[in-house]
């Protein structure tokens, strides 16, 4: 088994890193739990990785110019969130109102693209200002997709969505189209859409096809019928993805046009309250592209790379936004930043895990180089 993955880059949404000193450890105050359990046997599985070998040649920011040299340094010092005031400066020369016009961001490179944010609900409120504008700018009119809900059956396991299955009011299913993106766990009440419109894939399809959680496209066409009133729920979306090695033929469709199918899933809804339950939603799992957050942007090669990053919350999230750039001089930062963020040093567990590496990769040199010791297991 090879594991590919970057411990400078941002640690699971869920649960503790597989380095976090706390992982496993029994109090003797209580019993570990499932979740706690399942952690402590990932550790141990990691720990039992023994052949590392760690690619240290930087292979998305090749060009050699003054300022591509500066990001690459930056990167390499945000890394371990030891930034020095050079850095600091050249980042601050990137920021848009500085010596930078804003007039930059009505080229069409910029026009559309989109924003890599920190907070879910800064996502949400730039996708819907991004949809009016590009309705707007297109002469296009926003076409309104409603997703059908229900609620889980009685024979759930969990008590919660028991309680409250069985079919859904009107003014109930209006509340539920109306809660955010995020507040539905992506997967949108109303999806509002126009031919044209970047977006992105909101889970894993035909990875062969490379239509998996993340891929970016633009809406082709779509299939829907009619529910509720009136209003329109899609049953396929037609979407051209526009990733550079994207290369797809599917017979009857252009090149790079993908289906994406309406289908049923149980997510969880969040209340005002953060209370949560369980709702069972039929959509298409899509969301305009006018912004992602920093955790949809990890693998990604941006040639034109916009962030804002005054909301990230770790320098793993400034390091992640900024990694994604091809080019320095196409790299914009939207607002001000926080220096505090790149400076400051690794906390112990990260640092930890960083020496256990190098270590590791050194032993495995010696041992493909045929000169480990013997001694050295």
């Amino acid at each position: 088994i090879m594991f590919a993955g970057d411990f400078a880059q941002l640690p699971p949404v869920g649960g503790r890193r597989l380095y976090d000193s706390t992982v496993g450890v029994y109090t003797g105050k209580s019993k570990l739990v499932a979740a706690a359990q399942k952690e402590a046997a990932g550790k141990a599985q990691w720990l039992q990785v023994v052949d590392v070998v760690i690619l240290r040649q930087n292979m998305r920011q090749v060009c050699s110019s003054s300022a591509d040299d500066k990001l690459r340094t930056l990167l390499v010092n945000l890394r371990y969130k030891q930034c020095t005031q050079d850095d600091i400066d050249f980042l601050s020369s990137r920021v848009i109102g500085t010596s930078i016009s804003s007039e930059v961001l009505t080229k069409d490179e910029y026009k559309y693209l989109s924003i890599i944010t920190g907070h879910n609900s800064d996502r949400d409120a730039i996708n819907s200002l991004g949809c009016t504008k590009f309705s707007r700018d297109t002469g296009q009119e926003l076409v309104a997709f409603y997703s059908v809900d229900s609620r889980p059956s009685a024979k759930s396991s969990e008590s919660q969505a028991s309680k409250h299955s069985g079919l859904i009011t009107p003014e109930l299913r209006n509340t539920y189209w109306n809660f955010t993106h995020y507040e539905s766990s992506n997967v949108p009440g109303i999806l509002w859409l126009c031919r044209g419109m970047p977006v992105i894939v909101k889970k894993n399809h035909a990875t062969e096809c490379g239509v998996t959680n993340g891929s970016e496209g633009v809406v082709v066409d779509w299939i829907s019928h009619t529910v509720f009133d009136g209003k329109e729920t899609l049953d396929v979306l037609f979407i051209k993805l526009t990733a550079a090695d994207a290369s797809v033929q599917i017979e009857g469709l252009p090149p790079n046009v993908v289906p994406i199918c309406s289908e049923t899933s149980e997510i969880y809804c969040m209340l005002e309250s953060d209370h949560k339950f369980k709702l069972r939603r039929h959509q298409v799992h899509v969301l305009p592209n006018f912004s992602m957050t920093d955790f949809a942007s990890q693998g990604k090669n941006r040639i034109y790379n916009l962030v804002d990053l005054h909301n990230l919350y770790s320098h793993q999230g400034y390091y992640t936004a900024l990694s994604r750039s091809a080019f320095a001089d196409n790299t914009l930062v939207l607002q001000g930043f926080k220096p505090s963020r790149l400076r400051g040093g690794l906390d112990n567990d990260v640092k930890r895990e960083f020496r256990d590496l190098e270590i590791l990769d050194d032993i495995t040199r010696l041992k493909y180089e045929g000169k480990l010791p013997p001694a050295v297991i």
